[in-house]
């Protein structure tokens, strides 16, 4: 039997020649290939002859061009993830292309995964348009991750993520004050979004006071930066509200870091 040259393909140990007889094992060499490796049938010894390739030898044929150019999914845009205040509503929404050797693919299955809190991963269907989906408007701490197949190849999205949670406050002041209030506290230089009730080491000029405010009762503490001893310092509660204005009042802790005659640096610790 004659023999035809199929391709050569280059390799992480070489360049192997393939011909008619070995295309039977050509998922064996699949392992070794480099992105960009293709295969192109090419005509025989004399150029004139074609060559037929029997239907198990074109299922190894695509078999090998899976594993050499695999299915990639790609996010193109994305809202509604993050980390948001206890109260908002939120309306995540992903948008995704799936590509082969940069070429889209259209015939793929996408099945979207959702987790609410700390339940287990949910299937769920979507009519929206294919490249699309969202799971409506969320409360509660969500997740969203998406399952891709195509043929035998499964590539996922994600996981993204959707979280509550409640702000925290600390700044400088320049005098000491006499009350600590919501309106002192919504002034402070600094807020985020974190329930963190530590601060690591900060500099303080002198003659200057520092304000923490973090969610819940806490215990908390001054402590030097240097020595890691105690700082007496004034601490409390007090109640706040949410920032969206939903809901009712929260309870805070603060601790007032006091003023020195030189530069220092403190730690906030809740031990």
């Amino acid at each position: 039997m004659d023999r035809y040259i199929i391709h050569e393909f280059r390799t992480s140990d070489g360049i192997y020649r393939i011909d008619y007889d070995s295309l039977a094992n050509l998922p064996d060499l699949a392992p070794k290939l480099t992105q960009g490796s293709g295969i192109s049938i090419v005509s025989g010894p004399n150029d004139s002859q074609e060559i037929s390739v029997d239907p198990e030898i074109q299922v190894n044929i695509g078999k090998l061009m899976n594993k050499v150019f695999p299915i990639t999914a790609n996010i193109v845009s994305s809202s509604g993830f993050g980390t948001y205040e206890e109260g908002d509503i939120v309306t995540p929404q992903i948008s995704w292309t799936v590509t082969r050797d940069n070429i889209e693919v259209s015939s793929y299955q996408a099945t979207p995964m959702i987790q609410i809190g700390s339940s287990g991963w949910v299937p769920k269907q979507t009519t929206q348009n294919l490249g699309t989906y969202s799971p409506g408007e969320v409360t509660t701490n969500t997740a969203v991750k998406l399952i891709i197949q195509d043929s035998s190849e499964e590539v996922t999205i994600g996981p993204l993520y959707t979280k509550f949670t409640k702000y925290r406050y600390y700044g400088v002041l320049t005098t000491r004050p006499t009350t600590i209030t919501e309106e002192l506290v919504r002034s402070l230089g600094h807020s985020e979004l974190s329930t963190a009730s530590t601060l690591g080491s900060t500099g303080l000029a002198a003659g200057r006071y520092f304000l923490f405010v973090c969610p819940g009762t806490v215990t908390l503490k001054v402590r030097h930066a240097g020595t890691d001893s105690v700082i007496e310092s004034e601490s409390g509660t007090l109640e706040m509200h949410r920032q969206n204005g939903t809901g009712g009042t929260i309870t805070y802790s603060w601790i007032l870091v006091p003023s020195s005659d030189i530069y220092w640096s403190f730690t906030i610790k809740n031990n």
